[in-house]
C-alpha cells in the first residue's frame, strides 16, 4: 500500500521531459586557429621523431641479440671442448681456446665452401 502513495507523490519524469543541454558556442579567431595549427605541426614533427628513435632502438636491439647469440656459440663451443669427445685436444696439451679458435676457422671454411 505504501507504493502507490510514494508513486503518486514523485512526478514522473521522462527522458522527453528534459531540456536538451546547451552547449556553449564559441568562435575561433585567427590567432586560436593558428594556434591549433602550430600544436598539430609540432604534435606531428615529435610523432616522427619519437618514430624514427623507435626504429633506431630496435635495431640496435636486433644487433644486441646478433651479439648475444654469437656469445652463447662461443660458450657452447667452449664448453663441449671440455667434453670427452674432445679428450684428444687435452691429450695433445692444446689450450682450449685455441682450440676453439681452431674450431670456429674451421666453421668458417665450411660456411665459405672451402675445405678445411
Amino acid at each position: 500500500q505504501a507504493e502507490p502513495e510514494i508513486e503518486s507523490r514523485v512526478p514522473s519524469l521522462s527522458v522527453r521531459s528534459l531540456p536538451p543541454p546547451e552547449i556553449p558556442k564559441t568562435q575561433l579567431d585567427e590567432s586560436d586557429l593558428a594556434i591549433l595549427k602550430s600544436s598539430l605541426s609540432q604534435s606531428r614533427a615529435r610523432s616522427e621523431h619519437l618514430k624514427s628513435r623507435c626504429d633506431e632502438l630496435t635495431k640496435i636491439l636486433a644487433e644486441r641479440d646478433r651479439q648475444l647469440r654469437e656469445l652463447r656459440g662461443y660458450v657452447h663451443d667452449a664448453s663441449r671442448i671440455q667434453e670427452r669427445d674432445h679428450a684428444y685436444l687435452r691429450a695433445t696439451h692444446l689450450d682450449p681456446a685455441v682450440a676453439l679458435e681452431i674450431e670456429l676457422l674451421k666453421r668458417r671454411l665450411e660456411t665459405a665452401g672451402l675445405k678445411p
